[in-house]
């Protein structure tokens, strides 16, 4: 059994680590700069965090309409990317280690089903069955840029995350320690950028491939000439298990939903969402019931399959909303802010 966990900026949130775009504009827009151009983007996201910034990438496409050629492109693209790098650098190198619990850790990776509810436990048990007489290995993928899940591992030498009984023999559950970062690292090949060219405003930098090599992440995963697009795209086309936690779904990273789409349409596979929203007092079970599948739905529409195919696949999609999930890696973190939704962060940072 192949389960593939990808993890979005929800999960550093979750440990109490500042990377939302706010905490972030916080510190950038305060900064001077001797340069206009970048005193006019700073400006401009002090004055609109609310909306128009309340996703860097895509409101770094629509910002280009003001850029007048490549040159005002690099200088503004230039400083924030390098700020944001600062930034983290700076949240990932104080990430405190001394109370990491990774077998809380482990545990959350091999029994991720515990976090649902009782009847959609007992579907991915029955799931899970199926694949008893073979191995289970468990890939992660992070659209972020820190290195937070390797400095949870850093320490542990065993790769069993767990195992499940077959006849007299135990079968081991592996964990992959090569966590894949997506979108690069807060110092090596940091991507920020948008999902294709129709998030570029400014249709005259469309035909320029500097310009397309520095904010269309396909291009940008090109030009850095690694295989980390075709790495994700076969764990995701062999994943019989997909977990995700702490991801937006929007529209910078839309290639990935619909490969998944496409993935859960193709097979019997199974996926998780582990969601972060609003709290609702469990007495109101009604209101969870419509908050999951409203979940569930946008992830859905996301995807670009046809109202046929996402009516077939929508049954062996699992919604938990604010769950414990990974809470425990570390005891009590220490100012968490929870936000509405961890579409709210999404410097897919550790994007």
């Amino acid at each position: 059994m192949k389960i593939l966990f990808i993890l979005g900026n929800g999960f550093d949130i979750n440990l109490g680590l500042k990377t939302r775009y706010q905490d972030f504009y916080d510190v950038y827009s305060k900064n001077h700069s001797n340069h206009d151009l970048v005193m006019k983007l700073k400006n401009h996201i002090s004055k609109n965090t609310n909306g128009y910034w309340s996703d860097l990438e895509l409101a770094l496409g629509e910002y280009t309409k003001e850029f007048k050629n490549i040159e005002d492109f690099d200088t503004v693209m230039e400083d924030i990317i390098l700020s944001l790098s600062k930034y983290l650098k700076n949240i990932q190198s104080n990430f405190n280690k001394s109370n990491i619990k990774c077998e809380n850790f482990f545990h959350d990776l091999d029994s991720p089903e515990n976090y649902l509810t009782l009847e959609d436990q007992k579907k991915i048990l029955e799931f899970k069955d199926k694949f008893q007489n073979s191995s289970w290995t468990t890939s992660i993928v992070s659209f972020n840029y820190t290195n937070i899940v390797e400095q949870i591992l850093e320490d542990t030498k065993d790769s069993d995350i767990g195992s499940h009984q077959l006849s007299n023999q135990k079968i081991r559950h592996i964990l992959n320690k090569r966590i894949q970062h997506i979108h690069g690292y807060v110092d090596n090949k940091m991507i920020l950028g948008v999902n294709d060219l129709t998030q570029v405003a400014n249709n005259e930098l469309h035909e320029n491939l500097d310009i397309q090599e520095s904010i269309v992440k396909s291009k940008c995963n090109e030009a850095n000439g690694d295989d980390s697009i075709l790495n994700f795209e076969n764990k995701i086309e062999n994943a019989d298990l997909i977990c995700a936690f702490g991801l937006s779904y929007g529209d910078s990273d839309k290639v990935w939903w619909e490969k998944i789409g496409e993935r859960l349409r193709n097979s019997n596979s199974h996926m998780i969402i582990f969601d972060r929203s609003k709290h609702i007092d469990n007495t109101l079970s009604y209101k969870n019931n419509r908050l999951r599948r409203n979940i569930k739905n946008h992830f859905l529409n996301q995807t670009k399959l046809p109202e046929s195919a996402k009516g077939t696949i929508s049954n062996r999609i699992y919604v938990g909303v604010n769950t414990d999930m990974f809470q425990k890696i570390v005891p009590k973190p220490a100012d968490i802010e929870v936000a509405d939704k961890f579409g709210d962060a999404k410097i897919d940072l550790v994007v």
